[in-house]
C-alpha cells in the first residue's frame, strides 16, 4: 500500500515553562506569527483555531491569540518576533517557511516556538539534531522544498515538448539559493534548459514575465514562497494572459484558476501547529512523531501523529482534481536478467556505426532483472534501444568484488565507448582505475569527491560523472527506525561486509547513532555465505534483540538468503532497499533503486550524444522510501507503531 511522506514533525523532548508571565494563568497567549497576510491564510487560520478548540482552547474564552504578520516583507519579521516576546506571550506560533521560525529563534531561546515550513531545522539552527531536537522549537515541516524536481518532472510529463522552462523565484526567501539548485539539477537530468527571473515586489511580476516570454519558454515553474501564495490571483491570472502552463506549489493556485500544483495540504500542517501549541499550554512535551514524513528529513521521537497524503492538484474543465503519487524524485536507474558472469549482448563484430556501453556491476543478473529493465528504459529516453542503435555488454561481479579490477579491464580492451558502474563504490573504482579516458557513468552509496572519482558535484572534471545515492550516510537513520519498531531493544546487531569500501565509515557512523539513542551496536561481520550463516548463529546465541544489515553489494546478491535466516532466527531486521521486504524481509529504508538506473540510463545516453562527463553534475537522490512488510512483522509477533505506518510509502500486507 503505497503512501505518501510529505510532512515532518520536528519535536522538542523538553518540558517547556508554561507560566503565563504577566498575564492571568487562566488565560495564556498564544503569538502568531506569519510571513503572508491575514486574508491569504484565513482558512488556514480557521483549520488552526479548530484544532485548538478540539484539544479545549477557544479564543477570547481560555485563550487569546496575538497575530503578527510580515505580509511577504521578510525584513518585518524580526520586529514582529521581537514584539511578542516583549508582550511575554506564552508560546510562539512561527509560520511560513523558514523565515518566522528563524526570527522567532533569533528572538527568544525561552518561549515555546511551534514552526511550520522551517525548511531542513537542524541546517536552519532551529534544532540541534534530528532525533532530539533540544531546545525549545519543535514544529511541522512541509517538505515543500524537496518537491521542486517532482513538480518539474510533472510538468515536464504534462507540456513534454517544452524544452525551455521559466522558473519564478522570490530572492528574499531565505531558501532562494537552494531552490534554484535544486531545480537546475533537476532540469539537467531532464535535458531541460532553465531561465531563473526573480521577482519580490508585485511590481516585479510584469517584467518577469516580459523576460521569459521573450527567451521563448514552454512552461513556467513557480518557487515557493509565501509571498508568491499571498499574490497567487495575479500570477495565475498572468500565467494564463501568456497562455504560460505553470506549476505552483500549492492548491491554493488551482483553486484560483492556477493549472497544476503538487504539494502537502497547507491547511492540515497549520491544524497540526494548532495541536502542538495545545499540547505546549497543557504542559506537555511535543516530542515528535513524523506525520507523513520524509523519513530521512526528521526523526520520530515518541508521539504518533497523523498526517494527510500529498497530492497533485490540476484544474481541468471538470473541475479540480487530486491525484495522488509519491514525492520521490531521484536520480536512479537498474539492471537485467542473465544466469551467467560474462553477459555480452552482442557479437564482438559490431558495425562501428553501433556504440557500445560496458555495463560493470558488483551485483549478479538474478537480483537486478528490474533494474536493468530501468536502465534500459532510461536509454530509449536519450534515443538509443539496445539491439538497434546501441549495444550493452554486461559484466557481473556476483557479489565478489574482488573480480572487478579484471571486469574492467576486459571492458576497456573491447573498447566501449562509456563504462556504466553500478553495485557501489568498488565498481567505480575499478572502472576509474581501468581508464583515464573512456567516459564513466556510476551509481555509488558514498562521496565521490572523497573517493577521488571526481573533483566536485557540479563539476565532476576527469572522465567519471554519476549519482550518489547516499546509502552508506543513511545507515544512523536505519538504526533509528529498527529502534523505533522495536523498542525494547538494548543491543542491535550490525550486519557489516568488511571487503566493502565503505565498511569502517558505516560502523563509524552507527557506533555514534547508537550512543545518541542509548544503544549498544554488535558488530557482525560477513564477507561470504558462511559467514552470514555464522553471524545469524552468534545473533541466535547472544539473544541479539534485532539486526540491521549494512548497504553493500555482496548482501544484494543474497537477499533471500539474509531474509530467511532473519525468518528462521525470528529477529527483526532492517534492510537498505525495498527489494528486502518484498521478498519478506521485515522493512528497509533507502532510494527506489529504479528511479537511479533510469537516469544512470539517461546520462549514458547523453555521453553517447557527446556530453562530457567532467561538465555533467553528480546528483543525489532528495527522496527516500520507508517500506514495511506487516506480514512479517505479525509474523515476528511486532505490533508495528500507528506513526511509522503513517511515515512509511509502503506497507506490503
Amino acid at each position: 500500500m503505497k503512501r505518501r511522506e510529505l510532512i515532518t514533525l520536528i519535536g522538542g523532548a523538553a518540558a517547556w515553562p508554561l507560566a503565563a508571565h504577566a498575564q492571568q494563568a487562566a488565560m495564556p497567549v498564544i503569538g502568531f506569527l506569519g510571513s503572508g497576510s491575514p486574508d491569504t491564510f484565513a482558512h488556514t487560520i480557521a483549520a488552526f483555531r479548530q484544532s485548538l478548540k478540539e484539544a479545549g482552547f477557544v479564543e477570547g474564552q481560555n485563550m487569546a491569540i496575538e497575530y503578527r504578520w510580515a505580509e511577504g516583507h521578510y525584513d518585518r519579521l524580526p520586529e514582529l518576533a521581537a514584539d511578542l516576546v516583549r508582550r511575554q506571550v506564552t508560546v510562539i506560533v512561527a509560520t511560513g517557511g523558514p523565515g518566522p521560525a528563524l526570527a522567532a529563534k533569533a528572538a527568544t531561546a525561552t518561549i515555546p516556538i511551534v514552526f511550520t515550513g522551517g525548511g531542513d531545522p537542524v541546517r536552519n539552527g532551529l534544532v540541534t539534531s534530528l532525533s532530539r531536537p533540544g531546545g525549545n522549537a519543535t514544529g511541522i515541516t512541509p517538505i515543500s522544498g524537496e518537491l521542486e524536481a517532482k513538480r518539474l518532472e510533472l510538468l515536464h510529463e504534462l507540456v513534454p515538448t517544452a524544452v525551455a522552462i521559466g522558473m519564478l523565484v522570490n530572492p528574499n526567501f531565505p531558501e532562494a539559493e537552494t531552490q534554484s539548485r535544486r531545480v537546475q539539477n533537476a532540469a539537467l537530468a531532464l535535458g531541460l534548459q532553465l531561465h531563473v527571473q526573480n521577482a519580490s515586489t508585485e511590481g516585479d511580476f510584469d517584467a518577469a514575465f516580459a523576460t521569459l516570454i521573450k527567451q521563448r519558454i514552454g512552461a513556467l515553474f513557480v518557487g515557493n514562497d509565501a509571498f508568491f501564495l499571498s499574490r497567487r490571483e495575479q500570477l495565475s491570472a498572468l500565467a494564463a494572459r501568456h497562455s504560460l502552463p505553470a506549476m505552483y506549489f500549492f492548491r491554493e493556485f488551482v483553486a484560483v484558476g492556477g493549472l497544476i500544483s503538487y504539494a502537502a495540504s497547507i491547511t492540515d500542517g497549520y491544524r497540526q501547529a494548532g495541536v502542538y501549541a495545545a499540547k505546549i499550554l497543557k504542559g506537555v512535551c511535543c516530542t515528535v512523531a513524523a506525520w507523513a514524513r520524509r523519513a530521512h528529513d526528521f526523526a520520530h521521537a515518541d508521539r504518533p501523529i497523523s498526517a494527510p497524503l500529498p497530492t497533485l492538484r490540476s484544474c481541468a474543465a471538470s473541475g479540480t482534481r487530486g491525484i495522488k503519487r509519491r514525492a520521490f524524485i531521484s536520480l536512479l536507474g537498474g539492471a537485467a536478467a542473465a544466469p551467467s558472469l560474462l553477459w555480452p549482448l552482442a557479437a564482438r563484430a559490431q558495425r562501428p556505426t553501433i556504440p557500445v556501453i560496458g555495463y560493470l556491476s558488483a551485483r549478479s543478473p538474478e537480483d537486478t532483472p528490474h533494474l536493468v529493465e530501468a536502465f534500459r528504459r532510461g536509454l530509449r529516453e536519450a534515443g538509443f534501444v539496445e539491439g538497434q542503435n546501441v549495444t550493452v555488454e554486461y559484466r557481473w561481479a556476483l557479489g565478489q568484488q574482488d573480480r572487478l579490477p579484471g571486469l574492467a579491464a576486459d571492458l576497456v580492451r573491447r573498447p566501449v565507448t562509456v563504462l556504466v558502474s553500478t553495485g557501489g563504490e568498488s565498481a567505480a573504482l575499478a572502472a576509474k582505475a581501468a581508464t583515464s579516458t573512456i567516459p564513466i557513468a556510476f551509481i555509488i552509496g558514498g562521496d565521490p569527491v572523497r573517493l577521488g572519482l571526481a573533483a566536485s558535484y557540479n563539476r565532476p572534471g576527469g572522465n567519471a560523472t554519476g549519482i550518489n545515492i547516499l546509502t552508506n550516510s543513511l545507515e544512523p537513520k536505519r538504526l533509528e527506525l529498527l529502534r523505533e519498531l522495536v523498542p525494547q531493544a538494548s543491543t542491535i546487531g550490525a550486519l557489516l561486509d568488511p571487503s566493502f569500501p565503505a565498511y569502517e565509515g558505516q560502523l563509524r557512523d552507527m557506533r555514534q547513532a547508537a550512543r545518541a539513542l542509548d544503544l549498544q551496536v554488535q558488530e557482525l561481520r560477513a564477507s561470504t555465505d558462511a559467514e552470514i550463516d555464522l553471524a545469524f548463529e552468534t545473533v541466535a546465541r547472544q539473544r541479539i534483540a534485532a539486526v540491521t544489515v549494512a548497504a553493500g553489494p555482496f548482501f544484494d546478491t543474497r537477499r533471500d538468503k539474509l531474509v530467511a535466516l532473519a525468518a528462521r532466527h525470528a529477529v527483526p531486521t532492517m534492510y537498505h532497499f525495498r527489494e528486502f521486504p518484498a521478498a519478506g524481509g521485515l522493512m528497509s529504508y533507502g532510494i527506489d533503486s529504479r528511479v537511479t538506473y533510469r537516469q544512470i540510463g539517461v546520462y549514458a545516453g547523453g555521453i553517447l550524444k557527446g556530453e562530457k562527463p567532467a561538465e555533467l553534475p553528480i546528483l543525489q537522490p532528495t527522496k527516500f522510501e520507508l517500506v514495511i512488510n506487516l506480514k512479517t512483522a505479525k509474523t515476528l509477533g511486532l505490533k508495528v507503531p500507528l506513526t511509522l505506518q503513517v511515515a512509511a510509502d509502503e506497507v506490503i500486507e
